[in-house]
């Protein structure tokens, strides 16, 4: 069986959302003939953790962890920018990588980002070894918008990126519009570029039961954060929950009706709507977050318009595998409302139309008061999203370059 390392920061027990691609991955790719073993972070202090995740990794995985230095403010003032706020791992992951290349022959390099220290690691483990090397992006890199960097930071960036571009042998993005953006930014062969998306785990769904939505309170659930609450989270919906106080006010949904349930870190919500309709979760492990989803009435999705009409967020596709319906407020033109139409999962809004948001709100509730609120999704394309599906689209880019 082939042999592929991978390089992930964000790996169980962390419980971030970049974490179960790579898990999924691992879990799957050697039914397609590749035997993974992944270097990851060791103690970090920067995410959640959920141990429950550690029972999902196959034991017959290889782990290997890396310490890391957390630099001191002043200088950690610079190396968040260069390229990242882990670049202290870069040396203690690289020599452990290497001690791992020395144990075992593998054929072929992989890492992803964020964050994108796991890059300059592979790249010098390319240059030292001329394996083959695979990038994958699970988000922008200099081009996200919700990054700002100074002229000198992001020129010393983008030089670094152009290095990864150029040097690794194939580069993988969650979606066409981050992978377009990449390619603008070196002249190379299209061949070079790939994208497999994020997906959804079917084992995720195995003991899941989701309640009827006639429940006796029109619950609207977000899982995750907005990066940042009210009023100018990064992904924080003003005008939707806006609207919500509103109609509250306006007693067009009734106050003993709604129920707002929020996974994840406490963000404070719109002050208008009442503390008694907001439900906080707080951070659960990831196996708890779908008794929420189950119970709910509808489900909401969130992406700016500043965000772009490439991202489609990692929650996308257990909200399309759950058969709760969608609120889906994204642009009108890019992928997330793409995948949202074709699998018939929710109405679309865009986050800024004040107009459409309350029309779509309404349709929802007056729905679920009269008691006919369905949805009929598309199982043959959701099926297309199943991590074990998209595995094996990666394990094909990992047999072309070792042919």
């Amino acid at each position: 069986m082939k042999k592929v390392l991978i390089i992930a920061y964000h790996f169980p027990p962390i419980n971030d959302s970049g974490t179960f691609r790579t898990l999924g991955y691992v879990k799957y790719l050697r039914e397609f003939g590749w035997n993974p073993s992944v270097l990851t972070c060791k103690d970090s202090m920067s995410f959640l953790k959920d141990e429950h995740l550690l029972e999902e990794i196959p034991p017959e995985v290889k782990i290997e962890r890396a310490p890391h230095i957390f630099f001191p403010w002043g200088i950690r003032a610079i190396t968040n920018r260069i390229p990242d706020g882990y670049i202290g791992w870069l040396p203690f992951a690289y020599f452990k990588a290497l001690n791992m290349m020395k144990e075992e022959d593998y054929n072929i390099i992989y890492s992803t980002s964020p964050t994108p220290t796991t890059h300059l690691i592979s790249y010098l483990l390319k240059k030292k070894t001329g394996k083959p090397w695979i990038t994958d992006f699970r988000d922008e890199w200099t081009q996200n918008p919700f990054f700002k960097y100074s002229s000198f930071y992001k020129n010393i960036n983008q030089w670094l990126e152009k290095k990864v571009l150029q040097h690794a042998d194939a580069v993988i993005s969650v979606s066409e519009g981050i992978t377009e953006g990449l390619q603008t930014l070196i002249n190379n062969d299209e061949n070079k570029f790939h994208t497999i998306t994020n997906g959804y785990n079917a084992s995720d769904f195995i003991n899941y039961n989701p309640k009827d939505t006639y429940g006796d309170k029109f619950k609207i659930t977000y899982t995750g954060g907005f990066s940042g609450g009210y009023p100018s989270g990064l992904n924080y919906p003003y005008h939707f929950f806006k609207i919500i106080g509103k109609l509250l006010k306006e007693n067009k949904i009734d106050n003993n009706d709604l129920r707002i349930v929020k996974v994840g870190y406490k963000e404070e919500l719109d002050p208008e709507i009442p503390k008694e309709n907001i439900c906080y979760v707080g951070c659960v492990p990831h196996n708890e977050v779908f008794r929420h989803v189950e119970n709910t009435t509808i489900l909401l999705l969130v992406v700016q318009t500043e965000r772009g009409k490439g991202a489609y967020t990692g929650k996308i596709f257990e909200y399309i595998n759950s058969k709760k319906p969608i609120l889906a407020l994204v642009p009108q033109d890019g992928v997330a409302a793409d995948l949202i139409r074709k699998t018939n999962t929710g109405i679309i809004v865009d986050p800024n139309n004040i107009e459409g948001i309350k029309k779509a709100i309404l349709y929802f509730y007056n729905q679920w008061k009269n008691n006919t609120l369905k949805i009929k999704p598309n199982w043959e394309i959701i099926k297309q999203y199943e991590r074990k599906n998209l595995t094996k689209k990666l394990a094909q880019i990992f047999d072309e370059l070792v042919r």
